[in-house]
């Protein structure tokens, strides 16, 4: 399916079609004057809000008027998951985040990755994926981007820190799967942001978000200079592949009990928290594997075998720019 074409200072909502029945919600603006395409997708993961909210935000605080080119505006990209409330499709088990480009004859999240893929992503100037720690698990608010030493790398990293999160996570590559590997592959500049998490939209977050991304907007010259007053704040920043397949995983049953949290600094060797039974025993005790900073932690203390509970970064110290 393609995007509708548009008048230029026209707004709509409508939905994307995939095969099987499922109706992708669709919000899009085009502005009077030329400019680029921006594609935003929020709810790839059912659990999500924070995403969903912020993406549907900024399509209404976007005046037509104001916008050079357009916003294409995916609030839900996962609506099996999101009905469910969940992280992955309950439909197949599938994680959209982990299924692009997808495939129109495979299944419902395939088909789903497939669409957003050729419709929304690879069409488009520039990419957000509006993510968060979703149900179970704590992540501070960062942005997060492609930081190669390329042009791509640096424009994905400029557009991150316009952003203005207090954290910039930079990874030198893209683990496969991702939407942000569709945009990679294709040269589009692109990031994503992280937030909360827990199953709520707190006031601060979705106000960080709808203003980060104005400020990305007016980075790329699709809003004027005064769209967005508050300046992007100083970033604390971390590198590391940002691979959460790859974090800490319980092996026992039984409850977290924390020693860390997100953003606190650890040394290798240092515990993270220990998996105790129900009389306090000490069935596992996870410990970080090598010096770094807690990006994102388990929320939810009842655990089982191969749920998440830690994933450390790098802290990347360098004042400007990667290189």
């Amino acid at each position: 399916m393609t995007i509708p074409h548009m008048e230029p200072g026209t707004r709509l909502e409508t939905t994307l079609d995939v095969p099987g029945g499922i109706h992708v919600p669709l919000l899009l603006t085009r502005g009077v004057r030329d400019g680029p395409r921006i594609a935003i997708l929020g709810g790839v993961h059912g659990d999500e809000y924070e995403g969903v909210v912020a993406a549907a935000g900024v399509w209404h605080d976007t005046d037509p008027a104001d916008l050079r080119g357009s916003l294409v505006v995916v609030s839900v990209a996962n609506p099996p998951a999101f009905e469910a409330g969940v992280r992955a499709s309950p439909r197949d088990g599938l994680n959209l985040a982990r299924t692009f480009p997808g495939s129109l004859t495979g299944s419902v999240t395939q088909r789903i990755a497939h669409i957003l893929s050729e419709s929304v992503i690879k069409p488009a100037d520039f990419l957000f994926d509006l993510h968060s720690a979703g149900q179970h698990y704590a992540m501070p608010l960062l942005a997060g981007a492609y930081a190669a030493d390329n042009d791509l790398g640096r424009r994905c990293e400029a557009a991150a820190l316009a952003f203005g999160a207090p954290v910039y996570w930079a990874h030198p590559d893209v683990a496969a799967g991702r939407s942000l590997t569709v945009a990679v592959e294709a040269g589009i500049p692109n990031m994503y942001v992280e937030c909360g998490g827990g199953g709520r939209v707190r006031p601060g977050d979705l106000r960080a978000y709808r203003q980060g991304v104005r400020r990305v907007l007016v980075h790329l010259g699709a809003l004027p200079t005064d769209a967005c007053t508050a300046s992007p704040e100083r970033a604390t920043r971390l590198r590391s592949t940002g691979d959460l397949d790859t974090w800490l995983t319980v092996s026992h049953s039984g409850i977290l009990v924390e020693s860390v949290g997100v953003l606190d600094r650890v040394s290798a060797g240092q515990t993270l928290g220990d998996v105790v039974d129900e009389r306090g025993h000490l069935l596992e005790r996870l410990t970080a594997p090598f010096d770094g900073v807690v990006v994102m932690a388990r929320r939810t203390a009842r655990v089982r075998p191969g749920d998440g509970a830690y994933m450390i970064a790098l802290p990347d110290e360098l004042e400007g720019p990667t290189r």
